[in-house]
């Protein structure tokens, strides 16, 4: 029999590191566990995210009707023209994930700004 393994975290103690532990999804029994500070936490999401954006099953394109995301509420934005590239930097800080960053072309920020200033007319 293939031995499956569940993957759980959980913040310490001590509240400035995480663990993650692996078990026997069958037993329950711990496996491994490591404890992780925040640079290597950072690291792991980084990495993370880089190798799910190289899988075949791609994040979806576009938003199905009914779709729930997770949300932060009023979120820090930061905003930087990049002059030799004719694009827009727009970043968003995610308490957990770190800041989120898209290079816009300058239509494409255009159109973001208009919808925005359209959306929050009174």
């Amino acid at each position: 029999m293939d031995r499956k393994i569940a993957v759980s975290t959980g913040v310490n103690d001590d509240g400035n590191s995480i663990t993650l532990m692996m078990h026997d999804s069958n037993t329950g029994e711990l496996l491994s566990f490591v404890s992780l500070e925040t640079p290597e936490i950072e690291a792991i999401i980084e990495g993370l995210a880089d190798h799910r954006a190289k899988l075949p099953d791609e994040v979806p394109r576009e938003l199905d009707p009914g779709t729930r995301l997770k949300t932060i509420e009023d979120p820090i934005w930061r905003t930087k023209n990049i002059p030799e590239t004719n694009s827009v930097l727009l970043a968003l800080r995610h308490p957990g994930i770190g800041w989120i960053a898209a290079q816009m072309p300058k239509a494409s920020a255009r159109s973001l700004g208009e919808f925005l200033m359209k959306a929050t007319e009174d």
